[in-house]
């Protein structure tokens, strides 16, 4: 078995195989406490954490979004929240090289990430960043429901609001 370890943040970004080092890394924190029905990753370029699910539950519907395939994900959130397109688990890991992707702070993409969402949403993000996160996705229309910090990392559930 060969270890491929894709790192270029000084950030494990992806590994190979996916159960590398098991909780020691931010993408064992992004496994949903439940098999998804449909899930969307949006940052996907290792494969990590769709793997993962994989071993854990299985085949799982999925749509996989990544810049480093030519896909846009802001662009694809903001499109296809109006064609009744959802997922009961979203997946974001929206990094470009050492920094989180602005755009997810946004309320426009708070707001059409809502829309496709039905259960819960994962993020993973700097540690620094949870009140920033908080406060955007609370007033979109999620509830917090838990984050754990990994290194200088931190992933954060929020859950759809039924209010």
């Amino acid at each position: 078995m060969k270890l491929e370890v894709l790192d270029k943040r000084e950030t494990i970004q992806s590994l190979n195989p996916p159960e590398t080092a098991f909780g020691f890394t931010y993408h064992a924190h992004m496994i949903p406490p439940f098999k998804p029905e449909d899930m969307l990753i949006l940052g996907s370029v290792g494969e990590t954490v769709e793997r993962l699910i994989y071993k854990i539950y299985g085949n799982v519907s999925r749509c996989a979004i990544d810049l480093q395939k030519g896909q846009d994900a802001r662009e694809w959130v903001v499109k296809y929240h109006s064609k009744n397109v959802v997922f009961d688990y979203i997946v974001v890991d929206l990094w470009n090289e050492d920094k989180v992707c602005e755009f997810i702070y946004e309320p426009k993409f708070a707001a059409a990430l809502r829309k496709i969402a039905t259960g819960l949403v994962s993020f993973n993000i700097p540690a620094g960043d949870i009140n920033k996160i908080y406060q955007v996705y609370t007033d979109a229309g999620f509830n917090y429901a838990r984050f754990d910090t990994i290194e200088a990392n931190a992933v954060i559930f929020f859950e759809v609001s039924n209010a």
